[in-house]
């Protein structure tokens, strides 16, 4: 029988925040004076993301939501490297482009706290699986 044990399941670790490079319509304002509606939107499979950002940031959507719609993370992960728009990304996959002051985090809001990333194995497992196992968890902050 599998045992899963939650990896990476706080909301530090999977909440989503706006981030970018540059934010063209903020016109030397402030990031907190700025309208995210009338940015260049990047969406990660759905608008579905940022219709739940809108919604928590009290702003209204433009309607319809406009942008990009990737299909595969890393895609939308190195157009927003690359400047092409400002996307819904987790904070610690991007902990080092966001020091490295490459990324901006340009809210607090966050969306999909409740995400978490899971290890599910047989309690079988083999000795270099428990090593693997207990190493990730480590990584994640959760401990093992």
């Amino acid at each position: 029988m599998a045992a899963g044990k939650a990896a990476c399941s706080s909301p530090a670790a999977t909440s989503l925040s706006p981030a970018a490079i540059t934010l063209p319509s903020a016109n030397g304002r402030s990031i907190d004076d700025v309208s995210l509606a009338g940015a260049d939107l990047l969406h990660d499979e759905s608008v579905d993301g940022w219709k739940e950002w809108f919604r928590k940031a009290g702003q209204k959507a433009p309607e319809p939501l406009r942008g990009t719609i990737f299909q595969d993370f890393n895609m939308l992960a190195t157009a927003v490297i690359a400047g092409h728009g400002v996307a819904l990304c987790p904070v610690e996959v991007f902990r080092r482009e966001i020091e490295r002051g490459d990324l901006l985090v340009l809210s607090g809001v966050a969306t999909a706290e409740n995400h978490g990333y899971y290890v599910i194995s047989n309690s079988w497992a083999k000795k270099p699986v428990r090593r693997f196992i207990d190493w990730f968890m480590t990584e994640c902050g959760s401990g093992a």
